[in-house]
């Protein structure tokens, strides 16, 4: 079994005005990236990719103006290697959130000793 897998993503270019911006509104241009899986699944529904885009920003509100290919790129990804740094990554921060507990825990400890101390002065 290969752990090797073929991504592919492709960029749609989206120009747009928001209506939620006072007047004089400028155009925005944004870059829609989705990967090759999702447009397949739209072309087997016989969905306009275009048209998918536009109706994603129209939801939120925005008046578009053009959706244009800027293009695509292919990349092979180690799920293995990915998987296995995910995992450093995450041991990496449990043991940051320990130290973090370890520190507070010691701050509490010595404003708890230092307390004592002045409690003790302040009998003596």
């Amino acid at each position: 079994m290969t752990s090797i897998e073929k991504l592919t993503i492709s960029a749609y270019e989206v120009q747009f005005i928001d209506y939620r911006e006072p007047e004089p509104r400028k155009i925005h241009t944004e870059t829609a990236v989705f990967n090759a899986k999702t447009l397949a699944a739209l072309d087997a529904m016989g969905i306009n990719r275009a048209y998918f885009i536009e109706e994603q920003y129209r939801r939120e509100g925005f008046k578009i103006f053009s959706v244009k290919k800027a293009g695509s790129h292919t990349a092979s990804i180690d799920l293995a290697e990915l998987y296995r740094d995910a995992a450093a990554d995450d041991q990496a921060k449990a043991l940051a959130r320990r130290a973090e507990k370890m520190k507070a825990r010691l701050a509490a400890q010595r404003e708890q000793a230092g307390t004592a101390e002045e409690a003790t002065e302040v009998l003596a």
